[in-house]
């Protein structure tokens, strides 16, 4: 009797054991999935970021020389 209980909460053991493994492992490979992602498609977002960047500074630039005419 104390045998089977035994085994049983061993076999539970294992299979938390089992599914807390899958989990670990999954966001590994969702880490991974992301971070390849994000290196393939960082070219293009470093085009647009720094076309952003170019576009905010010419603005600023106009609006501090429309203050000094206007001004």
């Amino acid at each position: 009797m104390q045998d089977q209980r035994i085994e049983k909460l061993v076999a539970v053991a294992i299979n938390i054991t089992k599914v807390l493994a899958v989990i670990y492992f999954g966001t590994i490979e969702v880490f991974k999935i992301g971070k390849s992602l994000y290196m393939k498609l960082d070219p293009e977002f470093g085009t647009s970021r720094r076309w952003a960047s170019q576009t905010f500074s010419s603005l600023k630039k106009q609006q501090a020389n429309q203050k000094l005419v206007g001004g």
